[in-house]
């Protein structure tokens, strides 16, 4: 029974690689669409990388502020500041977004 099954799923994928290669490889309009797939894909990473950037940005702001709430509790008046730390932070960040 199992091999019938692999035997199917086989002829299938086939048949799927197939299609996909012919809808690609179309001299009329395949490379309009491969185009916009690698367009897309083009978009999908830039998406990826801005969100992964302002993760790291609202990671950053959140552990100034958690900082900031700790030398409250604690009483520290005067002690060097994260902001300052993370100012290189943002700079790297707009060189990573501009890129």
């Amino acid at each position: 029974m199992n091999g019938k099954i692999n035997k199917a799923l086989a002829i299938l994928g086939g048949v799927g690689a197939g299609a996909a290669a012919m809808y690609f490889l179309d001299p009329d309009r395949g490379r309009r669409r491969r185009a916009l797939v690698r367009d897309k894909m083009v978009g999908l990473s830039h998406d990826a990388q801005k969100a992964v950037v302002g993760r790291a940005r609202h990671l950053r702001n959140r552990t100034i502020g958690l900082a900031h709430d700790a030398k409250e509790l604690v009483g520290i008046r005067n002690a060097p500041s994260l902001e300052t730390a993370t100012e290189n932070g943002k700079a790297a960040d707009a060189a990573q977004m501009n890129a």
